[in-house]
């Protein structure tokens, strides 16, 4: 399902990359042992759509993408996952007039120089 939406966008997007996933459903997980979990299919089929060279399973431990994982409760029968991808020339663009994205884009900035 996943490939169905994004393969149309995924070349547009550039390594270095942040992937945010939220789990919509009635019921909050544990944010420890049950939310990654949950996600690990999602991060799996994101992972090898941005990096389809590596085996499956293997492209989600690449460094060049971060990842945050979050939830949202929901009303009863609710269930969704909202995925946003965001990367290093997005950020640029869009962090010079906000604060919070000014903030993101220091942080991933320093994540990377780390990598280097």
């Amino acid at each position: 399902m996943i490939s169905l939406f994004l393969k149309p966008m995924i070349s547009k997007i550039s390594l270095p990359c942040h992937v945010e996933l939220t789990r919509i459903a009635p019921r909050m997980f544990d944010v420890v042992d049950n939310l990654p979990t949950s996600l690990k299919w999602a991060i799996d089929a994101i992972a090898g759509l941005l990096l389809p060279n590596l085996a499956p399973g293997r492209a989600d431990a690449d460094e060049r993408i971060s990842w945050s994982l979050s939830q949202e409760r929901r009303g009863i029968r609710e269930y969704g996952l909202k995925v946003v991808i965001i990367d290093q020339e997005e950020i640029e663009m869009m962090g010079s007039d906000n604060r919070f994205l000014r903030s993101f884009a220091e942080s991933t900035k320093k994540m990377l120089e780390g990598l280097e």
